[in-house]
């Protein structure tokens, strides 16, 4: 690594060189025999690829977004209903489960094996991720101050009745984070955002996002969102990219930001970056590349880790915001 690549960088905590976080958005009960596993299929499922990465490799940290009452059947709307007035703004186009279906505090086994889970942060991703008309999975789109909050405190309810450890974490349906929502957040003392996801955008110092969701903060490193003491931590990594984009982040004193989804697929749906047996072999892959390449030189931690350290005044916080513009 160049003195240069470094210098760029922030000064992670250990003097360590650059990091790496690793998120999954969509966690819930629910099983492949319902419809599709979104962790309910415990360690026959997601969640045992999820936990052969943890025990390969001893460093690696992950935050799991979990939507305390999913209810979306399918992402995409039904091709009839979606053309018909007034019907289209009054139901759920891809379908909905019921209000306690795939409720967390009523799946024990499930909540039991999560909490057990070792290096595992859990965060909110919502508390549907869906919503009746065209808006689909924008759970928070159109929505007010006062109905974020409102839907943000039941989800924090629910994760707690459940007995499960949460953090003040939150990455938003579909990237999808208006100014109401970021204000709800704020005021529930939220400590951090994952909104952006970009990775298209080549890997140079001081870039910005260009992606899905918030634009024009830092794609390298995590800041502080102007006017809101929200730390935003983009995503800039996934199944589709190379280890040499991933080495690349590294090169230049960056956060490598890994991003993946519970549910591969549905029936009408697949995720790129559904966690199954084609993308476990090419996180492993990446996961030994850089401990081969870059040893102890890396600070592995958790977005909850990276918030505390970017707010504690230790973590560079100046080069960051103005970073953000």
């Amino acid at each position: 690594m160049s003195s240069a690549g470094v210098a760029r960088g922030l000064p992670y905590p250990g003097r360590k060189l650059a990091s790496v976080v690793m998120s999954f958005d969509d966690l819930h009960p629910g099983t492949s025999e319902a419809g599709y596993d979104g962790g309910g299929d415990l360690d026959r499922g997601v969640l045992g690829w999820l936990s052969q990465l943890l025990r390969l490799h001893p460093s690696l940290k992950v935050v799991l977004f979990t939507v305390p009452a999913w209810r979306e059947k399918e992402p995409a709307p039904n091709p009839v209903l979606k053309r018909v007035p007034f019907l289209r703004d009054a139901v759920y186009l891809g379908g909905a489960w019921g209000e306690s279906t795939w409720r967390l505090d009523r799946h024990k086994a499930f909540c039991d094996y999560v909490q057990a889970m070792p290096r595992v942060e859990l965060a909110v991703h919502g508390l549907h991720h869906v919503v009746r008309g065209r808006r689909g999975i924008n759970e928070f789109s159109g929505a007010d101050q006062s109905e974020c909050r409102r839907k943000i405190l039941r989800a924090e309810h629910i994760l707690t009745v459940s007995g499960l450890n949460w953090v003040r974490g939150f990455s938003p349906p579909n990237w999808n984070a208006p100014p109401p929502l970021l204000d709800a957040l704020a005021g529930l003392g939220y400590e951090f955002l994952a909104s952006s996801r970009d990775i298209w955008t080549d890997i140079a110092p001081g870039v910005e996002t260009n992606g899905s969701g918030l634009r024009g903060v830092p794609l390298l490193h995590p800041c502080l969102l102007p006017g809101r003491p929200l730390v935003h931590i983009p995503s800039n990594w996934s199944a589709t990219s190379s280890l040499e984009r991933a080495y690349r982040i590294i090169d230049t004193g960056g956060m490598l930001a890994i991003k993946g989804h519970m549910v591969k697929r549905t029936k009408q749906y697949s995720a790129v970056d559904g966690l199954d047996e084609q993308y476990f072999s090419h996180l492993h892959a990446l996961l030994s590349g850089l401990e081969s390449r870059f040893g102890d030189s890396l600070w592995w931690a958790t977005m909850g880790e990276v918030a505390r350290w970017l707010k504690s005044g230790t973590g560079g916080s100046d080069v960051a915001a103005s970073e953000a513009g």
